[in-house]
């Protein structure tokens, strides 16, 4: 008997601007049976969410346009509207305290240090994610 993958139908949205994380990371999850979806900036991740509404978001603070902080404050704010039941992951190379708690307060269920975690650590902690996420939300 096959077990299927841990991630299998869970889809990943993964806003990164670097291609080579983004590849890495897509290639990882994809392994573990995420479906991955890649945005590499700040608008266009705002669209994939509203498109086509992905299970969590690792979002990098770094993007061209709008960064991580403010796509999750419009995510926040319901601009667009629809997407306050994602839950959301800042994924950033920025060892910032004020961003992790800037991001927490915006609503982000972790910040997590991307020079600290592989592929297949951030496969293992997705469902974890989701389930906080899921106890923790505004209105459970």
């Amino acid at each position: 008997m096959s077990r299927k993958p841990a991630g299998t139908d869970v889809a990943v949205l993964l806003v990164e601007d670097d291609k080579t994380i983004a590849d890495l990371y897509t290639l990882g999850l994809g392994s573990k049976g995420y479906r991955v979806l890649v945005a590499s900036s700040g608008d266009q991740a705002l669209k994939t969410m509203t498109t086509q509404h992905p299970d969590i978001v690792l979002l990098d603070q770094q993007l061209g346009g709008l960064n991580g902080l403010e796509v999750l404050a419009r995510v926040t704010a319901e601009e667009p509207p629809g997407l306050t039941d994602i839950p959301v992951v800042i994924f950033s190379n920025w060892a910032d305290d004020d961003l992790a708690r800037r991001g927490r307060q915006l609503g982000a269920v972790d910040c997590v240090l991307k020079a600290d975690v592989t592929p297949s650590m951030v496969a293992t902690l997705i469902p974890m994610w989701i389930a906080r996420w899921r106890r923790e939300r505004p209105g459970n």
